[in-house]
């Protein structure tokens, strides 16, 4: 699947064609907020560059996706860094929000003339690190330290899964059709870990959906075991086959926030990782699979469908405990001290 068939995947290729442009006074900035105005579902407040507020004005020009493809089109694309692409990528991560309507800009760049022009600009990028496979020799574990996240250690990753599937189907028995949960992660309590990226900075560290802006995070190494069983999800073809495989009905609790996020109606499962954790030891997402997967409404069977959400690209849930290495750093930032 191509980066332009998904939310997340458009974010990066619009935020990378962005970056090759001088200045915010550059014409296609101009044109994509007035084109953005008319998709708007909700009211919205305009700021300005002094950080006032001000409401939209008869005199502002109507612009057309067309008009704005047309911009895209002729401008220059530029190669694109390590440094870029970790950014386009962590800006596209961090606007996700699965518990609303898609935004006006989400609504733009699902039109017919932009995916067109942004086509262009996936293929001008190459970025191998975004399909890299799990890598054994490289994972690590972060801890927030602004978040008030603890390093103290964690329970067995059995009691925490069979806790979580039976409080899911307690809350799906219930039959709440109210908000419920929007994220399809695996449960909070296992062991996460996310490798480096090319430019050697974590890739947890940068992509997180729905970020608080911490800083302050440190990081251990863990000890990988030996020819663990990590499954691979590069694209929803894989997310689709793990719901289909382990399926976890889901609908009473997360109807009401998938189905405003992708529109649809209908019945919906999530992966039913008490039983994955039978057959893995792991599950890891690629920085691919992530951008052309998530926020999407994934068909799983006739009837069914599931939304990866709450997940960032590169990241490693594991189903059994692991050791932590010797090795730790500190970061500020991007900043190793």
């Amino acid at each position: 699947m191509k980066l332009v068939d998904a939310p997340r995947g458009r974010d990066v290729l619009m935020e990378l064609a962005l970056a090759a442009t001088d200045t915010v006074d550059h014409p296609l900035h101009s044109a994509l907020f007035h084109a953005t105005r008319p998709f708007e579902t909700s009211n919205v407040s305009y700021y300005t560059i002094d950080g006032g507020s001000s409401t939209p004005s008869p005199d502002w020009p109507d612009v057309t996706p067309g008009e704005v493809a047309a911009l895209l089109d002729g401008t220059p694309l530029v190669e694109p860094t390590v440094d870029m692409l970790r950014n386009c990528v962590a800006d596209a991560v961090d606007n996700a929000a699965y518990w609303q309507p898609p935004s006006g800009w989400d609504h733009l760049l699902a039109t017919p003339e932009i995916r067109a022009a942004l086509t262009r600009v996936e293929e001008h990028l190459v970025a191998p690190w975004f399909d890299a496979p799990f890598d054994g020799d490289d994972q690590w574990e972060l801890w927030w330290r602004d978040g008030h996240r603890d390093e103290a250690p964690a329970p067995p990753s059995s009691r925490v899964l069979r806790r979580w599937a039976e409080q899911t189907r307690r809350e799906e028995a219930r039959r709440n059709l109210g908000g419920g949960e929007w994220w399809s992660t695996p449960p909070f309590g296992l062991p996460v870990t996310t490798t480096l990226l090319p430019d050697a900075t974590p890739a947890g560290l940068h992509f997180m959906e729905d970020s608080f802006g911490w800083r302050q995070v440190r990081c251990r190494r863990v000890e990988v075991p030996d020819s663990p069983r990590v499954l691979e999800i590069t694209g929803p073809q894989d997310w689709a086959g793990l719901c289909r495989r382990f399926p976890l009905e889901v609908t009473n609790q997360k109807r009401y926030n998938w189905a405003q996020c992708t529109g649809r109606e209908g019945r919906w499962v999530m992966p039913d990782y008490e039983g994955v954790a039978e057959h893995y030891d792991a599950v890891h997402l690629t920085v691919r699979g992530y951008l052309t997967t998530a926020g999407l409404a994934v068909p799983v069977d006739e009837g069914r469908a599931s939304v990866l959400a709450g997940w960032a690209p590169e990241e490693t849930y594991w189903f059994r405990d692991i050791a932590a290495g010797e090795e730790v750093r500190d970061w500020d930032g991007t900043i190793d001290t």
